[in-house]
């Protein structure tokens, strides 16, 4: 897993069409979905690229500006040029102190290489944008609701090991990760220091550098986990 450019995405090789396969162009998925923010006055103010298999894997995060102190929008996409995964857009938040994400569901917008799915992008874009505010607002209310819910040290070690041992959600190296930030956080998150709120974002920041085939889903099944 490594960055690039968003120039250099650009030029990553599109491979041919087959019958059973129809490419969608990295650029062409990042032009569309820039233009579209910016016809909805949207502006845009961090791009985050992460790719893999020699950048036939893609996933890309764009941080909107939001009036919101601790809490700015965001829109995720993934494509793949190697059929490891559909292309896919979802919406989301972006805890501002820590550039921690958080979405309740998988990609919205979800579709096989195949038939006139590169025509569907435009489409695809504007209904996420459309739904970005609502999507926004449903998940700060969730947040403000889990600063509300404390946990103790123990409690917080038990459902550690189950996001590791039952539900797969978390690697060995993002446990590890998970443990230090709980004894020792990289961050202020504002609230009172062990509530549901501050062991979830210690779990986003552990995840952070997960695989982009591996990382959405990691994202799903943690929030579901936390509104479980």
């Amino acid at each position: 897993m490594y960055t690039l450019l968003e120039k250099e995405i650009m030029e990553v090789p599109v491979p041919s069409p087959t019958r059973t396969y129809s490419p969608v162009s990295h650029e062409s998925i990042i032009k569309t979905t820039l233009d579209s923010l910016n016809d909805h006055n949207l502006v845009v103010t961090n791009k985050r690229y992460q790719v893999a298999a020699n950048g036939e894997l893609l996933t890309g995060t764009y941080v909107i500006e939001t009036p919101d102190r601790d809490f700015k929008r965001m829109i995720s996409f993934i494509n793949s040029y190697n059929k490891t995964r559909k292309l896919g857009f979802v919406t989301g938040l972006q805890t501002f102190v820590c550039q921690n994400g958080c979405i309740s569901g998988d990609f919205s917008f979800s579709k096989k290489h195949m038939g006139t799915v590169g025509l569907e992008i435009v489409d695809a874009v504007v209904n996420q944008i459309s739904n970005i505010d609502t999507e926004y607002e449903t998940l700060k209310r969730w947040l403000k609701q889990a600063k509300l819910q404390t946990l103790n040290t123990r409690e917080m070690s038990e459902l550690a090991g189950r996001m590791f041992i039952e539900e797969n959600i978390l690697q060995a190296n993002q446990l590890s990760i998970l443990k230090k930030e709980i004894h020792k956080p990289s961050f202020d998150y504002g609230g009172i220091g062990n509530s549901a709120y501050e062991l979830y974002q210690h779990v986003t920041h552990a995840l952070k550098g997960a695989h982009p085939l591996k990382s959405s889903k990691q994202f799903v099944k943690t929030h579901e986990f936390f509104n479980d």
